[in-house]
Parts: structure tokens; sequence; C-alpha cells
């Protein structure tokens, strides 16, 4: 299969994208809660716009990502609430490895935030 890059796509399984160019929002389900669970994203072209809101009873793994953002700051969403919000998509248990995201954002708790603001510049 070709992608939009004329590259080669690859699919691996329904949750293992290689050299791929991924648009979020088509992995969701339309009846269920917006969740991204146990997907693993390697050298991929990341599309949203979406905000992946981090679960804290899981984990998120990012190795050698770029942003397409004017700066760090502008991705990153901290949030004192308990409340569920409306319009994000919770992220657990997913890798993105190599891979540029586009319009993506990641919210969080103050912890969580700083844990990620310390991995990206790391």
């Amino acid at each position: 299969m070709i992608d939009g890059r004329g590259g080669t796509m690859t699919l691996t399984d329904k949750k293992s994208y290689v050299d791929s160019v991924v648009d979020l929002a088509d992995l969701l389900e339309s009846e269920a809660p917006p969740v991204l669970d146990g997907f693993t994203f390697r050298r991929c072209k990341i599309n949203g716009p979406m905000v992946l809101w981090l679960d804290p009873t899981a984990r998120i793994h990012l190795e050698a990502c770029g942003f397409n953002a004017p700066d760090l700051e502008s991705i990153l969403w901290a949030s004192r609430s308990e409340v569920a919000f409306i319009g994000v998509t919770m992220v657990r248990n997913c890798a993105f490895i190599e891979c540029e995201l586009d319009q993506v954002g990641f919210g969080g708790s103050p912890a969580q935030i700083t844990d990620l603001r310390q991995i990206l510049t790391a």
C-alpha cells in the first residue's frame, strides 16, 4: 500500500504501524469513548488535531520524536482538575518511536506534564 508521501506503508497488525501516515481520529471507535490503548507507532507521521490525555494508571513511551509546534510548551496541557474532559482522547500503553507528530498535544496532571517535559527535553 502506498501512503501520501509516496513511500511504502506497513501495517503489522491493527495496533502497530511502521513507516505510515496515521490520522489519529481514524483509530477511534465511533461508538466508544475516545481512547487509544496499546498502539505502537514507529517512524510514522502522526496527524491530529488531537489532545492526548495521559492515563495516570498506564504508560506512554515517546522516543526520538519531533513535533510540528512553535515550542514544547504549546503542546503541553497541565490541569489540576479531576473531572473528565470533553474533546480529549485518553492515551494509555502506547509507544511513539521516531515519529513526527503534527497538531498533537498532551494533557495530564501537573506531575505528568513535568515528567513529560523532562523526557522531551532530555
